[in-house]
């Protein structure tokens, strides 16, 4: 999906990560948590979001002006394209 919906709501705001910090969770096969939306956001570099769902092993290439959606229940993983910084943003669904 290309956008989300207009209706949700901010939740939760990683810290930005780099290459170095990303947590070893993000770069494994998961699913968010309780029905969440996520956007990765990029602020340098590039990295690869690979939606299994939608494209297995097909990654999305992500950068600065180009963030990543992941829907509810959709499996996923990202992967480092050398240096980076980027955050994860959730949003949840006021009426679920």
């Amino acid at each position: 999906m290309d956008e989300m919906p207009s209706t949700l709501l901010a939740d939760y705001r990683t810290p930005t990560y780099t290459q170095d910090t990303v947590p070893g969770e993000l770069t494994k096969e998961h699913v968010n948590e309780n029905g969440s939306w996520s956007m990765v956001h990029v602020l340098s570099g590039e990295i690869d979001l690979y939606c299994e769902d939608k494209l297995p092993g097909t990654p999305q290439r992500l950068a600065r002006r180009a963030p990543g959606i992941v829907e509810p229940g959709e499996r996923h993983r990202l992967e480092v394209c050398g240096e980076v910084k980027f955050y994860v943003q959730y949003f949840k669904d006021p009426n679920p």
